[in-house]
């Protein structure tokens, strides 16, 4: 049963005013060669990582999410990985990448 229902304020094809000042960040800084790393942290409540992902290669930006599946010891080998297939953008929530990870790839952190 339904408790309530309130509707979106944005359609799924409308981008927030966020999504719009990530994704103007993200193509300003391709433009000039250099790689965004993203953190959002509702990856497990809400997984806002899929639609990050989604309206930022909509605009043509090579992303890529890490997620906790990925294994602690793989993870750096993992970003690399990604950095090698030439993705723009990185989308991780920082307790994944809280220690030990060189992120030096990614000058720009939104």
């Amino acid at each position: 049963d339904t408790l309530a229902f309130v509707p979106s304020v944005f359609d799924d094809d409308e981008l927030m005013p966020k999504e719009q000042a990530l994704l103007d960040l993200c193509l300003a800084e391709k433009a000039r060669n250099r790689k965004v790393l993203v953190y959002s942290v509702y990856t497990g409540t809400r997984d806002t990582t899929s639609r990050m992902k989604r309206v930022l290669e909509q605009s043509g930006l090579k992303v890529a999410v890490l997620r906790a599946s990925v294994d602690t010891a793989r993870r750096e080998d993992w970003i690399l990985d990604q950095v090698d297939r030439g993705v723009d953008v990185l989308i991780t929530n920082p307790e994944l990448v809280k220690t030990g990870l060189d992120l030096l790839d990614f000058p720009t952190i939104a």
